[in-house]
This record gives structure tokens, C-alpha cells and sequence, in this order.
């Protein structure tokens, strides 16, 4: 046997590696010769011979120094067995064989997904090993983990001080990412981390706190150079109150500073020469409506950020109302700051903010847009329907062009009334709205659609999602099959009520299949198909056939939904594509539908396969 030394799989991140010596564990030279594992236990005999004189009655120095002798040799043959093992198992496992660099994206995965971290269990914490227990798995998985060092270089909130002194070690000279709660965390953790040298190593930290006033000397320890920082996230609690953060962030100690995350609080920690660096901004502000910063106060930390890329802006809100009722002229009055390079905008807040800022900014025709609106009436504020005229999009924006720039709009029609506009051209851009309420009536979401399509942001729709026990009555849901450019509609899904006892839950979504059965009032064309183009039908949520009454019918929808499926088929308009979610329940549906699909035509437009 081999007299290297071997080392074996620990789960302490300081156990020491056991090495067995030149003279353990080796057997006679005769048996690595002949092969014989009979000379193993002949090995084994002599080494107990040479104890043997060793009794109760012999010294303690004796007795001692045989039973390091054994102990030796027991911890030997043990690593020699793991040796032997890790070898046969290579020859058969299927994770051996894994290549290295699929091994490494996997565990870079699980790094973000599952860090190690501390777990309250009934009156203590335990620590809980995260990702880390793949290098428990085998000898190979140990050997590549611990190779890549990139694989601990986050360092999170939650672990313990041996844990953090292993892993700065095991990151080697690595950039750190850095996650910080100065409430939870451990304070010697803390220390190490961010306080010198280690500092010098983050490129990203998230510091979050309670109150900023009870870390002064933390504020001056960040204030030291950190050549290699390039993203800080600030956390507050909502409780804090609005103390500025001290300002520690230059451009002479933190030269490669580019983004800059704040939540629950607004006053950048930093002048205007960091700010004139950054590339991604994101503002959170309190949830209470009176604590939120104002769109001026939001408007006075990015318009000193021309290079800006990314910008989040969320629950923030107006000075006051008295632009509530403004028109239009007075929000394309005001002065627009120019953010040539971006690329992303994010907004949330309630009543005309949004609006409000809109109109104070100039946005690329390429940029993707999301707009979250939300109202504390519970109504559809009057300035939303500006909206169109304050993007870059739309016939207000360039008069010249006739068509639309967005060619569909997929729209949602769910408890949080959603509306999302898609596009085929790169150079185009993207734009969603989503209206954050459930009491706002659909007739008040059918004005919204029909401004943005007055304003050519689309021509048609091309896919409806639908819950409709959401919308409040039969007659929504004859307004919502007319909406503008309906009769192109392509895709709809239609979720069903997440609990269902009786025929009388799914009401609504029975009037919307025998709505979809009986052909359009036109006495020009006699015997029109509403949704002519529909080709893909989702039902998402089906009920079993017995329910937790015992007593439902699910027949109750499947009939309507049948006859429509066959008037489809006899008109020579079959739908191409049924699914039913969860497939476990619907094996019966779906075997009764599908003698009313039609084939996709290769001619036909609207054969090309559609994720749903």
C-alpha cells in the first residue's frame, strides 16, 4: 500500500486533514507481492503481537503509547477504505461522471438558491449547511468545489464566524458579495467582513439595519477605500425615521461605484459625482403613503445620473393632489430630463404619480417600461389616460407614422386588473401596465384599452387571460369580447375559481363558453363566430369531479364548453390546441374535446406554435 498521505472528507470547516504516516498502515512486503489478502490478516496478527505484552497491569506510559499505536493504525485503515470505496463507486456512479464545468454551474446555482445560513429550531439555532452539503457527496464533488473559489465569495447574513474565516479563506483573492444585518448577524462576523482588509475585497454589499444613528462607526469604517466595490444595497426598516444616511460614499475611495439600491429611504449616501456614475438606481420607498418621498424629491437624485441604464422607482408619491384633476396641457408643460441610455424604467405608485413623473422625463423609444398604477379610491385616477401621450410610443409621439408600433397587446384580466404590451421589433421596446386593484370595475380597465388604441400603441389583441368570477357581472364580459381589436384574438386562458362546491361557483365562466357558442348579433352577416381567429384554449384550475362537498358537477361547464368547441367545427374554424390544467383530472375532458380540434394548416398564420 502506498505510504502518501490521505486525507479525508470533514464536515467542520477547521477540522484538520488527517495524514497517515510513512510507516502506518502498510502491510508486508510479501503481501503487495503475492496479492494475498490472507497476509492482510497475517499483517494484522503481527501488529497485535507486538501489543500483546501490554496489560492492565502495565505502566501508563505503556499502555498510552500502544493505544496510539492502534489508534494510528485504526484511522489509517479506515481512510485506506474510503480511498477503495471512492474508486469503486467511480467506476459505477452516474454523478462521477458528470464533467467538471456542468458540476460548477450547478453548484453556482445552488450558491444563490441555498446559502448556509442559521435555522431556529424550538430554543437555539442550528447551523444549516446550505449548498455546501454537495461537498459531502464525494470525494470528486469535494475536490471541484473546493477548487472553484468563485463558489465562496458569498459571504450572507446568516453564518457563523468559522464558516465566514473558511470561506474568506477558500474564496482566495476573489471579489466578495457581501449580505449584512447588523441586528442579526454576528458581530465578529461583521467585523470581518467588512472591516479592513476584507473591505478592500467586496464588490457587492447589501447593509441592512434598524436605525442608522446606532452605527456611526460603521458609516466611518465604509467611508475607507474599497477600490473593488461595485454595487451597494441600503435596507432600513420601516420603522426608522428620516434621518439622512451620513455621506461615505466618493468617488476617491469608491472609484468603480455603479449602482445604488435604497429602501425605505430616499437621501442617497453619497454627492453628485457618484451619482453621475451610476448605471442602475433603485428607490424603495415606506409603505406608508405620508412617509413616501414625492416625485420632486425622487426627480432630484436621477437627473444628476445621465449614464443611467436601470431605474426603479417604487412607492413614491405626489407633492400633493392639486394635479389631480390637471389636464393634459399642464403635464406636457413641464421640462424633460433626458436619459439617453435607458434601458429599463420600473414605477409603482398610487394616484397621478406615476403620470406625474412621466411627464418630467424622456424616455428612448427603445426602453422597456413597466408601470404599476395604483389608487387609494379605488378608482381609475383621470391623468392615467395621459399616459400615451407621455411614453415615447403612440401617434402623439410621431405623427408622421400611420401604423402602430406595438403590433398586439396581450391583456390580463385577473383580480389585479393587468395590461401588457408586447412587441416583435428589438428597436421598439416593451410596455406594461398593470392597475394594482381589485375593486376597480372593468368598464374603468375598457377605457384604459380603448385610449391606448385610440394612441396606435396596438392593433389588435392577441391573447386574453381571464378569471371570470373576478368581473362583476354577465354584462363585463359581453363588453370585454368587444373590446377594440378582440376579433384578432389568438390565445385565451381562463382561469377558473381556486375553490368550487356547486355549479353555481363557475357562473360566470359557464356565460363566457355559451356567450362563445351562439354566434354575433349582426343582421349584416348572419351567423358570425365571435373570437374568429382563436386558435389556443388554456383552462387552468379544473375541478375535479368530486369536490370536498361530494356533490359537484362538472358537467356544469363541460357541456357549454363542448358546444362551443363543435359550433367551432362546423363552421370550419376549429381550435388547434386544448390543455387543461392539472392534466391528472382532465383525461376525460380532454379525450371528448379533441375530435373537435382541427390540424394546423402550413399555410395558415396561425400555425406557428404559441407557448401558453
Amino acid at each position: 500500500m502506498s505510504s502518501s498521505p490521505i486525507r479525508t472528507v470533514t464536515d467542520s470547516p477547521n477540522a484538520p486533514t488527517l495524514n497517515g504516516d510513512a510507516d502506518t498502515c502498510q502491510p508486508p512486503q510479501e503481501a503487495v507481492e503475492m496479492g494475498n489478502s490472507d497476509l492482510w490478516e497475517s499483517y494484522i496478527q503481527q501488529t497485535l503481537r507486538s501489543v500483546s505484552d501490554i496489560t492492565t497491569l502495565s505502566s501508563q506510559e505503556a499502555i498510552k503509547a500502544a493505544q496510539a499505536r492502534l489508534d494510528v493504525q485504526i484511522e489509517s485503515m479506515r481512510n485506506a477504505t474510503r480511498i477503495f470505496s471512492a474508486r469503486r463507486n467511480a467506476m459505477v456512479s452516474f454523478i462521477s461522471r458528470i464533467p467538471e464545468d456542468i458540476l460548477l454551474q450547478v453548484f453556482a446555482y445552488l450558491v444563490d438558491d441555498d446559502p448556509p445560513r442559521l435555522v431556529r429550531h424550538e430554543y437555539e439555532h442550528r447551523r444549516c449547511l446550505g449548498w455546501i452539503r454537495v461537498t459531502h457527496v464525494c470525494r470528486s464533488w469535494r475536490e471541484a468545489a473546493l477548487a472553484d473559489s468563485s463558489l465562496w465569495a458569498r459571504i450572507g447574513r446568516d453564518i457563523t464566524l468559522d464558516w465566514t474565516l473558511t470561506m474568506l479563506s477558500r474564496s482566495k483573492e476573489r471579489p466578495l458579495k457581501v449580505d449584512v444585518d447588523f441586528d442579526s448577524t454576528d458581530p465578529q462576523v461583521v467585523a470581518e467582513v467588512i472591516g479592513s482588509p476584507s473591505l478592500q475585497r467586496v464588490s457587492e454589499l447589501c447593509l441592512r439595519m434598524d436605525r442608522i444613528q446606532e452605527y456611526p462607526d460603521w458609516f466611518e469604517q465604509l467611508a475607507e477605500p474599497a477600490p473593488l466595490l461595485e454595487s451597494l444595497s441600503l435596507h432600513l426598516f420601516e420603522n426608522d425615521d428620516d434621518t439622512a444616511l451620513p455621506t461615505f460614499l466618493s468617488t476617491a475611495s469608491h472609484p468603480r461605484i455603479r449602482s445604488l439600491s435604497l429602501t425605505n429611504c430616499f437621501r442617497p449616501p453619497c454627492g453628485e459625482e457618484v451619482l453621475q456614475n451610476l448605471v442602475y438606481l433603485k428607490v424603495v420607498g415606506k409603505y406608508a403613503y405620508s412617509n413616501r418621498p414625492s416625485v420632486e424629491q425622487v426627480m432630484s437624485i436621477f437627473q444628476t445620473s445621465p449614464r443611467l441604464q436601470m431605474l426603479i422607482l417604487r412607492q413614491f408619491r405626489p407633492q400633493d393632489d392639486s394635479m389631480q384633476d390637471a389636464p393634459i396641457d399642464v403635464f406636457l408643460g413641464y421640462h424633460r430630463i433626458r436619459l439617453p441610455h435607458l434601458r429599463a424604467l420600473i414605477l409603482q405608485a398610487d394616484d397621478h404619480a406615476i403620470p406625474l413623473l412621466l411627464s418630467q422625463v424622456e424616455i428612448p423609444i427603445s426602453a422597456v417600461v413597466s408601470l404599476e398604477l395604483g389608487s387609494r379610491q379605488a378608482n381609475v385616477q383621470p391623468s392615467w389616460s395621459f399616459i400615451p401621450q407621455l411614453l415615447p410610443w403612440g401617434a402623439a409621439a410621431h405623427p408622421r407614422k400611420a401604423d402602430t408600433h406595438f403590433e398586439s397587446l396581450d391583456l390580463g384580466v385577473r383580480s389585479t386588473k393587468e395590461l401588457t404590451m408586447s412587441v416583435t421589433s428589438s428597436h421598439h421596446g416593451r410596455l406594461t401596465v398593470k392597475i394594482d386593484s381589485a375593486d376597480l370595475e372593468l368598464h374603468r380597465l375598457a377605457d384604459l384599452v380603448e385610449t391606448f388604441y385610440a394612441h396606435k400603441y396596438f392593433a389588435h389583441i392577441s391573447s386574453l387571460t381571464v378569471e371570470p368570477e373576478t368581473v362583476i357581472s354577465s354584462a363585463v364580459i359581453d363588453k370585454l369580447l368587444v373590446f377594440p381589436g378582440m376579433s384578432w384574438l389568438l390565445k385565451l386562458h381562463v382561469c377558473m375559481p381556486p375553490f368550487v362546491y356547486w355549479a353555481s361557483d363557475m357562473r360566470n365562466t359557464i356565460y363566457l363558453f355559451e356567450t362563445l357558442a351562439l354566434p354575433v348579433e349582426d343582421n349584416r352577416i348572419p351567423d358570425v363566430l365571435k373570437l374568429p381567429a382563436l386558435r389556443y384554449l388554456v383552462l387552468d384550475r379544473v375541478p375535479s369531479k368530486q369536490g370536498p362537498s361530494g356533490f359537484q358537477d362538472t358537467h356544469s361547464f363541460e357541456e357549454p364548453l363542448l358546444e362551443f368547441f363543435a359550433l367551432r367545427r362546423s363552421r370550419g374554424k376549429p381550435l388547434l390546441q386544448f390543455k387543461a390544467i392539472p392534466c391528472d383530472r382532465t383525461v376525460e375532458l380532454t379525450s371528448r374535446v379533441e375530435k373537435f380540434l382541427g390540424n394546423p394548416d402550413p399555410g395558415d398564420v396561425f400555425s406557428v406554435p404559441v407557448e401558453l
